[in-house]
């Protein structure tokens, strides 16, 4: 857990760094979610927060890159993710929301074309 905390603390400050920059988003997130990942289990309350701020960052992402399969794919991960971390949290409201979520970035991308990997394509059926 130290070691994501570390890796969450430096990633935290190359974002606050680079704002503008994609990789620097997309590694914070990937942190935050390590973290929650970590917590979970034992403070799913705060797991449940640092997956929150890792969606935030995801649906950042996928808008700043609307064509992107990539990006579109993190979210939609993301969203499914956060949903896990509201059940054990006890939020099955946001649990559905950021199900449905999930299931708008996935249609979004069938629209645009985007061929889904088989993990994508069983979560959008």
């Amino acid at each position: 857990m130290r070691c994501f905390q570390k890796s969450l603390a430096i990633d935290e400050q190359l974002h606050a760094a680079n704002p503008n920059s994609a990789q620097a988003a997309r590694d914070l997130l990937v942190s935050l979610e390590r973290v929650s990942d970590a917590l979970a289990g034992g403070d799913n309350v705060q797991a449940l927060s640092m997956q929150l701020r890792a969606l935030e960052l995801a649906m950042t992402l996928q808008k700043a890159n609307r064509g992107s399969a990539f990006y579109g794919r993190t979210a939609a991960v993301t969203f499914f993710r956060t949903g896990r971390r509201a059940v054990e949290a006890g939020d099955q409201q946001l649990a559905a929301r950021c199900l449905d979520g999930c299931h708008q970035v996935l249609r979004d991308l069938v629209r645009a074309g985007v061929q889904l990997d088989p993990g994508m394509a069983d979560l959008y059926r």
